[in-house]
């Protein structure tokens, strides 16, 4: 904005440098008789030379507005104010049109708005954009449908309520929902109540009801009592050890440690398996020999044999 006319203390116009009552010139020639005479229409060019320059009534004295820079619009801001020219806000930095005359790509704020839109032609065109119908759904001409890759399904497709079995897999148990509240209700048939007790006898142990977890033990065996027991190595000979029935010291042989005997101690002989072969007595007597007494001779006997007829 720019302040051409000054004012006198009546609100009359003043050009810069004139005051009140003087006549008025211009290049030497009065072109009023007094200024604020009443008569400054005649004048108002010769004050005002920017075409497009408006005159508004200011707070003291009328003013010229020279124009805004292009593309700003003239702005009220309401009684008691100046106008102004200003980017009107929200219009992205372009002008507010109202009728458009003229040749439209010499507005280029709007063409470059209208560059950006579809042309309605293209309203529900395949590639276009999507127009709704009165329900605010697509038309099938803009949402193709089908069962391939880059196609919708409508909403009475097959394939969405068609009974099939589940794919396999797993839930945790606590996913499952309306649960047996009892062991048989699960089918189990052969459960243990913990009210039932695990006696055990010696040498088991760890015995009880079934309210935990149990833990049978077994003692080690003793010599008075039964229980655990260690088998020995072969050859093995510590303590506390049960030899293997494999042994090797249970079956090998070798002599015998230096010993005696009583006569009670041998069996009698008639007790002994008869000799199959020839006894060397080795030069020694046979004390007490009894020859065998019959009263028939033996039939085929063996050579060497001895025998009494007590018949006879």
């Amino acid at each position: 904005m720019t302040q051409i006319f000054g004012c006198d203390i009546l609100g009359n116009i003043m050009p810069p440098g004139v005051s009140s009552g003087s006549p008025l010139s211009w290049n030497g020639q009065q072109i009023m008789p007094f200024y604020g005479s009443g008569s400054q229409t005649t004048a108002l060019d010769w004050f005002g030379s920017v075409r497009g320059s408006i005159l508004y009534r200011g707070e003291y004295c009328w003013e010229i507005l020279i124009p805004g820079a292009s593309g700003k619009v003239l702005t009220s801001k309401g009684s008691g104010f100046d106008p102004v020219y200003q980017i009107v806000s929200g219009s992205g930095g372009g002008a507010t049109w109202g009728t458009i005359t003229g040749t439209l790509s010499d507005q280029s704020d709007l063409q470059s708005a209208l560059n950006a839109k579809e042309i309605s032609a293209n309203r529900n065109a395949v590639s276009g954009y999507a127009g709704l119908d009165g329900n605010s759904k697509l038309t099938g001409s803009q949402q193709v449908y089908g069962t391939a890759t880059n196609t919708a399904c409508v909403g009475n497709d097959a394939r969405l309520s068609d009974a099939r079995t589940p794919l396999s897999h797993t839930h945790p148990f606590s996913e499952i929902t309306s649960t047996p509240t009892t062991v048989s209700g699960y089918g189990i048939v052969n459960a243990v109540s913990t009210g039932f007790l695990l006696n055990t006898t010696a040498p088991l142990g760890g015995g009880g009801d079934f309210s935990a977890n149990r833990t049978l033990t077994v003692a080690n065996a003793t010599t008075t009592a039964v229980g655990v027991v260690e088998l020995a190595t072969s050859g093995e000979v510590a303590a506390n050890v049960v030899v293997q029935g494999n042994d090797p010291r249970l079956n090998d042989a070798r002599t015998p440690i230096a010993h005696t005997h009583t006569s009670g101690d041998l069996p009698d002989l008639d007790g002994i398996t008869p000799p199959n072969a020839s006894v060397n007595f080795n030069g020694q007597q046979a004390l007490s020999f009894r020859v065998e007494n019959r009263t028939g001779d033996p039939v085929s006997p063996e050579v060497g044999r001895l025998w009494l007829r007590t018949d006879l």
